[in-house]
């Protein structure tokens, strides 16, 4: 087991006031699966090793495991700079080499090794000013966003290494960031909408710090490209669990931000006798229920279905709302929105014309799941 001591005392020290890492690692033994994708990232961790360079499996392949699910792809970090990795990986792809990374192709699979770093002076909330290569794996992970994101796994000694507290998370059910929450969200305001899909995705809480950085910090998301959001919604949207990811975003402020014409659908009131969930946005939120792992045509369609009501409420006579014409205003703002998230032509064509056509839809709590599926996969 190599020694895990810090290429500074200062910042050893410094880190450890900043809650980044415990003084000692956490240890824990643990089994990798079966699998010929498992087997080929230990053969390309062994290589590193084997030419004298510290290696391990890291981050979402190491929470996956510990999840007890089986990881789709495995990443690695090493001691070794990304022209070592390319001498000795014939078949590798300088991708990222600018940033200490470059992608390893074996047995017809990819897979990303990255070299130990630190990220400096993040100027814009989007990408480092500066990056300076470190010498120990919990520098490393000490640069990541949330605990569970920076395990370690030493295919050595079969163990997983935990600088951050992330077992005791995982355990928890928490998504805490690593050290100061406000300070890891300023370096890339993209890792709020990343707290929230990893909460609804495994059914975790934010920690308070958390919420309270997101709450502080939701308006530095107008800094992003929209493609990058567009990316993070549309994972949220074909998750596990879309329903909770995007009532986070409202309770959070991020939906005014990223999706106005959504937060707009609270407290427009839907007639009783057909809507007994309430108003729009609950509406929307108990069809996102009935989905999970959705393509992404079912899901954003789904998402806008109703998002022409908030602009065509009346109030009848006899004092029921209506929303007359609301399915056009609606595929026409749904036009707008995709457009804006520079989504691609395709998807944007079967989502309007998904939200034009749902008033064929039956009321949506009697409606057999395979008849909705069928009406917003082919409107």
């Amino acid at each position: 087991m190599p020694s895990y001591v810090s290429s500074s005392a200062a910042r050893d020290s410094r880190d450890r006031r900043n809650n980044l890492m415990p003084a000692d690692p956490v240890i824990k033994p643990y089994p990798l699966p079966e699998s010929e994708l498992c087997r080929t990232a230990v053969r390309i961790v062994r290589k590193l090793r084997d030419a004298g360079f510290d290696s391990y499996l890291v981050g979402g392949c190491v929470r996956d495991l510990v999840s007890g699910k089986r990881p789709k792809d495995f990443d690695i970090t090493t001691s070794a700079r990304p022209e070592e990795v390319m001498q000795l990986f014939s078949r590798s792809i300088p991708v990222g080499a600018s940033f200490g990374v470059v992608t390893v192709v074996e047995d017809g699979n990819n897979f990303e090794v990255a070299t130990f770093r630190e990220e400096r002076d993040y100027m814009d909330g989007r990408r480092p000013e500066k990056l300076r290569y470190s010498k120990t794996p919990q520098e490393d992970v000490s640069r990541r966003d949330f605990t569970i994101n920076a395990l370690l796994y030493d295919v050595t000694g079969g163990n997983i290494i935990d600088f951050t507290g992330g077992l005791a998370d995982l355990r928890r059910g928490v998504i805490r960031t690593i050290g100061d929450a406000r300070t890891r969200f300023s370096e890339d305001y993209l890792r709020m909408l990343r707290a929230v899909r990893f909460a609804a995705r495994f059914g975790f809480t934010l920690d308070p710090e958390a919420v309270g950085a997101i709450r502080e910090l939701a308006g530095k998301l107008t800094l992003l490209s929209q493609e990058r959001i567009r990316d993070e919604l549309t994972h949220m949207l074909t998750g596990p669990n879309p329903a909770s990811a995007f009532r986070q975003l409202s309770e959070y402020g991020i939906l005014r931000v990223v999706l106005p014409e959504l937060e707009a659908m609270h407290g427009v009131t839907q007639p009783e006798q057909f809507h007994p969930e309430g108003d729009v946005f609950e509406h929307t939120m108990l069809l996102l229920r009935h989905l999970a792992y959705p393509s992404e045509e079912t899901g954003w369609a789904a998402l806008l279905h109703d998002v022409g009501k908030p602009g065509c409420r009346t109030v009848g006579e006899d004092g029921i709302p209506h929303f007359y014409g609301h399915d056009d205003v609606g595929s026409r703002l749904a036009e707008q929105i995709l457009k804006r998230l520079k989504m691609t032509t395709a998807l944007t064509d079967h989502v309007t014309a998904a939200v034009r056509n749902h008033m064929r839809f039956a009321s949506v709590q009697k409606m057999r799941p395979a008849k909705w599926r069928r009406l917003l996969a082919d409107p």
